[in-house]
């Protein structure tokens, strides 16, 4: 859902020029990102806006390599709690003043670790789209943001509450705020005496997303190309000696039951014979014929 600028509210804007908001500019800029110029990648973006495909950074060290950098912006509980913790101690109710915050952090790669690290190399400029809890609601629950309310706020490492300068920029009708980080630190934005709708929009605004660590991107210097020549060495020879004759395999006969008593499990072929039963049949057999052919001649006397 994109926030798109109302056309009298953009009007009033261009006619008054933001009266009563420190660091807004006179107007809302027609601004097109230039992807070749803004090109640091985020890995994170912030759940609490909607339009944060629109976030862009660059490094305002220009003699850097921002191949070599990432940033993240993550709006967690932490950096939430140290946003409300600084806006106390300077005065400023949390519950009587619409807000968001979000930790942002650069990373440097580094090629002996091959892992990100933060760094402080240099500052960031970053366009970021208005937080969504920042938007109100007319009658028609359309959504306007105040603009001259706005303000971008940072808190340092000591816990101090400041407003950083800004310029709105809209991009592809999306109210944007382009302004430079300086150092790690919590960002974010407070919309200067308009308190939530309700205590259920307040509660909405909480971010859930747990911390995350540092990314652990993968480097994305090429590899070294392995080697593409030909070995040279010469392959070995195929062996010249000649192949050992077959042995012919023993017939093996097994028992009918092994020394221990037990029965022989293994498989038999038909092979096996009784050679003792072989002769007492061959001399029975012997036997008979002679027998048949002495009866026979016998008869054969007898007739004549």
């Amino acid at each position: 859902m994109k926030r798109k600028i109302p056309l009298i509210l953009l009007a009033v804007v261009l006619l008054f020029g933001g009266v009563g908001t420190t660091g807004a500019k006179a107007a809302i800029k027609e601004f097109e990102v230039d992807y070749d110029v803004y090109s640091l990648w985020v890995e994170e973006l912030p759940e609490g806006i909607w339009e944060s495909s629109y976030i862009a950074a660059k490094l305002t060290k220009t003699s850097l390599d921002p191949e070599q950098y990432i940033l993240t912006m993550i709006d967690d509980v932490d950096s939430m709690n140290k946003l409300h913790k600084a806006m106390n101690a300077a005065g400023v109710k949390p519950e009587q003043n619409r807000n968001f915050a979000m930790d942002v952090r650069l990373y440097e790669y580094d090629e002996e670790e091959a892992d990100y690290y933060e760094s402080s190399d240099s500052d960031v400029e970053v366009i970021v789209p208005i937080a969504d809890n920042l938007y109100q609601h007319d009658e028609e629950d359309e959504p306007y943001l105040q603009t001259n309310f706005l303000k971008v706020a940072s808190v340092n490492s000591s816990g101090k509450l400041s407003y950083p300068s800004f310029e709105l920029v809209s991009v592809d009708d999306i109210i944007c705020a382009k302004f430079t980080v300086t150092n790690n630190a919590v960002y974010g934005f407070i919309l200067n005496g308009v308190a939530p709708e309700s205590e259920e929009d307040e509660e909405e605004a909480v971010p859930t997303k747990a911390p995350t660590k540092a990314p652990t991107k993968a480097p994305t210097k090429a590899p070294t190309k392995a080697p593409t020549q030909a070995p040279t060495k010469a392959p070995t020879k195929a062996p010249t000696k000649a192949p050992t004759a077959i042995p012919v395999p023993t017939q093996v006969v097994h028992d009918v039951h092994s020394a221990a008593g037990e029965k022989d499990k293994t498989p038999q072929t038909g092979d096996d014979h009784n050679s003792g039963l072989l002769l007492l049949l061959g001399s029975v057999s012997a036997i008979t014929l002679g027998a048949v052919i002495v009866a026979w001649k016998r008869d054969e006397r007898e007739d004549a």
